[in-house]
This record gives structure tokens, C-alpha cells and sequence, in this order.
């Protein structure tokens, strides 16, 4: 039996609930956080830990596991990736895990690519890059 990490769409924010519940039947999972400055009221702000990717949880199961982790509360489903299964190379997890472990204030933008540009990197890099 072969496990590889996949990507769970859960219900909105209901992803720390997915990773317990995932935990409690036995299926490694798992909800990278970060450190979220929100205005309380006024001038005053706090800081929350809130899920990096909305909606998401990485799971690492088998393809037959796939049917019970549909099946968990506030599981909408998987990612998919051409009528697949979207499979998260560990390579990926890793790096996220590290991103996680070493900064707390991790903002997402959304930006456009372009695959097949010459990628430059402008600083120093926490992951390996190859190709394009």
C-alpha cells in the first residue's frame, strides 16, 4: 500500500477540525498555520493562528483511504488534477513544513505565471529550484 500526501477541501474554517478528525481515525494529516494580525475594535489589534491555505488540509493516505476521508465531517472532497487525485510530492510538504517551522507572519498572494519564463531568484531561497 502505497501513501502519498493529498490535498482535502474541507468546509470553511473547519480545517483544524478535518486534521483532528483525521488524527482520531488514524490518518496522518496535516493544517500548516500561521500568525494573523486582526483589529479587535478601535486601535486595538490581536494575533490569531489561522490556517495558511483556506479550505485545505494535506493528508497522507492510500488510494483506498481516499473513500474514508471523503466520508469525515466537513470533507467536501479532494483536489483534483486532470480527473485525478491531486498527489502532493513530499518534497512539497517538506518545504511548506520548513516555510511554517521558520516563519510565524506568512502572508498567500495570488499572482499570474508564466511556466515557461526563466524563473529569477531575487533573494535567498528556502527550497531547491530547477528548470522553469
Amino acid at each position: 500500500m502505497n501513501r502519498n500526501w493529498y490535498l482535502i477541501c474541507t468546509a470553511q474554517n473547519k480545517e483544524n477540525k478535518v486534521a483532528s478528525l483525521l488524527n482520531k481515525k488514524g490518518i496522518e494529516s496535516f493544517c500548516p498555520v500561521t500568525a494573523t494580525t486582526v483589529k479587535i475594535s478601535g486601535s486595538k489589534s490581536a494575533t490569531e493562528i489561522r490556517p495558511l491555505f483556506a479550505s485545505f488540509v494535506f493528508a497522507y493516505i492510500t488510494t483506498e483511504e481516499i473513500a474514508t476521508v471523503k466520508k469525515t465531517a466537513y470533507v467536501s472532497n479532494l483536489a483534483y488534477w486532470k480527473s485525478k487525485p491531486a498527489v502532493i510530492s513530499q518534497q512539497e510538504i517538506n518545504a511548506v513544513k520548513s516555510i511554517t517551522e521558520n516563519y510565524s507572519k506568512i502572508s498567500l498572494t495570488k499572482t499570474a505565471v508564466n511556466t515557461s519564463a526563466p524563473l529569477n531568484v531575487i533573494a535567498n531561497n528556502t527550497t531547491t529550484i530547477s528548470n522553469n
